[in-house]
């Protein structure tokens, strides 16, 4: 959202007769895993400075979890 405005490209595509690509399309209306966005924050930057911390121990940890993105990337 900039400045209050949200721009929305919507695409449409048809790769042939059967509908395969209908089949690839992700429900948002009414679908348990899409999450509301968050409340609009006063101060966003103040917000994204505090998680800072939280973040960094995140990713720290992640390198010790055999599954994880981070630690099998690096193997």
């Amino acid at each position: 959202m900039i400045n209050g405005k949200v721009t929305l490209t919507i695409a449409e595509k048809s790769l042939n007769k059967t509908g395969v690509f209908k089949k690839r399309l992700v429900h948002l209306h009414q679908n348990p895993l899409i999450k509301p966005l968050p409340k609009a924050k006063a101060d966003t930057v103040a917000t994204h400075v505090a998680d800072i911390p939280q973040v960094l121990s995140e990713i720290k940890t992640s390198w010790d979890d055999g599954q994880s993105f981070n630690n099998i990337a690096a193997w």
